[in-house]
């Protein structure tokens, strides 16, 4: 019998363990910001949800689809910013944003990413200006972000 308690209870340390990530060992943040003047990127984030709108002042750009791996979320720890790994998927449309249309997308973050608590966060997307310099096509990649608390 004592030796069944003793497994369970190296069993729930172990799980305990795992699902307390410390994220300075994983994933330390490579962001550089490259944002492009003109565009915007306004946030709202609760304990579930996340949502994001992209506006544009006088360009047009291209947001891809979300599962693609064009949005990061980091989570500051000790004045370093680190990657929150992703659980899961996020499913979701891209869309091109102009000076009269913008982008919005919404999901649920506490799905995607299990491992969030209270504390300091950013969310970081890329997005593409698309130039035709001569008419050979070039994709140009940019960034925003903005940054959000969970209390």
């Amino acid at each position: 019998m004592k030796r069944i308690i003793g497994l369970i209870s190296l069993l729930l340390i172990c799980i305990f363990s795992a699902s307390c990530r410390d994220y300075r060992k994983e994933n330390p943040s490579s962001y550089t910001p490259r944002p492009l003047e003109g565009v915007s990127l306004e946030l709202t984030a609760d304990e579930e949800m996340l949502s994001y709108k992209v506006t544009s002042d006088a360009i047009d750009i291209q947001i891809y689809d979300p599962s693609i791996n064009y949005i990061t979320i980091e989570r500051l720890l000790d004045g370093q910013w680190y990657k929150v790994k992703r659980d899961y998927g996020i499913q979701g449309l891209g869309g091109t944003v102009t000076p009269d249309h913008s982008f919005s997308f919404s999901f649920k973050w506490v799905e995607t990413y299990r491992t969030v608590g209270k504390g300091k966060y950013r969310i970081i997307l890329k997005y593409v200006k698309t130039e035709d310099v001569d008419k050979g096509i070039y994709y140009n990649f940019y960034n925003a972000s903005a940054e959000f608390t969970l209390n």
